[in-house]
């Protein structure tokens, strides 16, 4: 394990070495998936490129733990970090249970950028929570991007909600 941490930390290894070395220490939890996820945490601010960061992302996401959660959703939320390891952050939320469906809700109200609301739309669209079908509801009703609507649409319609169904019969104006 060490080794591994001494390989993601060094910037003049390779990026692909370096995003192996993170993988590696997910793939193999053995002794301290717990600790393996902290220090990730905690050298996430010093891993470059963002490929790096990325897979330490996506390793500290697949350990369980409300400092796990609310890590991936301060990445989220970090409008200093590029829309790509943004986007990388919010694809991982459609497995962290912690993460309310409000606070990705309000991710979605405060984003940029319409490759940021697309990734939130499919997070919404694979939670099972009932809040998702509000959320979706409201971007259908109120959104002004058609692309955003449709997508929302979309995710509408694999939903088993009754509220869902209404909404989509009212759409295209059934009884």
């Amino acid at each position: 394990r060490q080794t591994l941490r001494t390989l993601i930390e060094r910037a003049d290894v390779s990026e692909q070495l370096r995003v192996e070395a993170v993988n590696r220490m997910e793939r193999d939890p053995g002794n301290g998936r717990g600790e393996d996820a902290a220090y990730l945490r905690g050298v996430y601010s010093k891993l470059q490129p963002e490929r790096v960061r990325m897979a330490a992302i996506a390793a500290v996401s697949k350990s369980p733990g409300a400092e796990n959660e609310q890590f991936v959703l301060r990445i989220a939320r970090d409008v200093s970090e590029s829309s790509e390891v943004r986007a990388s952050a919010i694809s991982r939320m459609y497995r962290l249970p912690g993460i309310p469906i409000a606070e990705i809700g309000k991710l979605y109200d405060t984003a940029e950028s319409r490759s940021l609301r697309e990734q939130i739309i499919s997070v919404l669209s694979q939670r099972k929570e009932p809040e998702t079908v509000d959320k979706l509801i409201e971007i259908v009703k109120t959104g002004t991007d058609p692309r955003l609507r449709g997508q929302a649409t979309n995710a509408l319609v694999k939903k088993d909600d009754p509220r869902a169904k209404k909404m989509l019969a009212d759409l295209v104006g059934a009884p």
